[in-house]
């Protein structure tokens, strides 16, 4: 049976935009919106879904499984939606495993550790990028903004969920980086083209106003050459530079 929610004020309206809205609110229950028709095809096959909200139920695609169909008006959408212009669906999902064990239990390879990243869009671009230039995992240190922020995840298209992400403290981490080549992305280190094949490599990538917000033990600096009078860029646009020059480079 469907159920309809046409009042702002219902409390699942109320507890929805809590979880658009607060971290907390995200990882105490362990839940996280998805917006959007596409987003929904492309993730939700895969993915538990609590509740599915949309405006139009015959859009919604037969292969989304849940025993909670919620039919909401325009007004309720609006007030849930993360979007200016919201796309008609949303699904509450559960949040996928974020522990540092888990990630590194797969023996990944090719690292993004992100340090101090404070953009969703941002973070959200540089999941995407990750999982199309063949990383094998991301892990978020304690600072950056949340992974499941609607706007990054509207930015990674579907890699949050496909690319093995941990998020934890910098002592966690150390833990595990014993094994890694660490890689620092810097304006004053060396041009990445000039680097040489290792087996495991962590890529550290930071705010550009900030840089990393701790050093990391004998880490190698790498840069981009630039040319022109460009002084640097934006660390979305960088670290797509970076893991594509780097992937061919490591073995494994």
């Amino acid at each position: 049976m469907i159920q309809q929610i046409t009042s702002v004020q219902h409390p699942l309206v109320k507890q929805l935009v809590r979880l658009r809205d607060r971290r907390s609110e995200r990882y105490s229950q362990q839940l996280i919106l998805i917006e959007g028709m596409n987003m929904l095809k492309e993730i939700c096959e895969e993915q538990p879904i609590t509740h599915l909200l949309t405006t139009d139920v015959s859009l919604l695609p037969v292969s989304l499984h849940t025993d909670s169909v919620i039919a909401v008006s325009e007004s309720v959408m609006r007030k849930i939606s993360a979007c200016e212009t919201p796309n008609g669906a949303i699904a509450v999902v559960s949040m996928p495993a974020i522990e540092a064990d888990a990630l590194f239990s797969i023996e990944p390879q090719r690292l993004v550790i992100l340090d101090g990243i404070a953009d969703p869009g941002n973070l959200g671009t540089i999941l995407r990028t990750a999982g199309a230039l063949g990383w094998d995992g991301v892990y978020c240190i304690d600072g950056c903004c949340d992974p499941f922020n609607p706007k990054a995840i509207r930015a990674a298209k579907g890699a949050t969920f496909r690319l093995p992400l941990a998020l934890g403290d910098r002592e966690t981490l150390a833990r595990y980086l014993s094994s890694y080549t660490v890689l620092t992305a810097d304006l004053d280190g060396e041009d990445v083209s000039a680097y040489s094949h290792q087996q495991k490599v962590a890529l550290v990538l930071s705010s550009e106003a900030h840089g990393v917000q701790e050093p990391f033990p004998d880490a190698r600096r790498i840069t981009i050459q630039m040319h022109g009078e460009m002084e640097s860029l934006n660390v979305a646009a960088a670290g797509a530079i970076l893991m594509n020059a780097l992937h061919g480079k490591i073995n494994g």
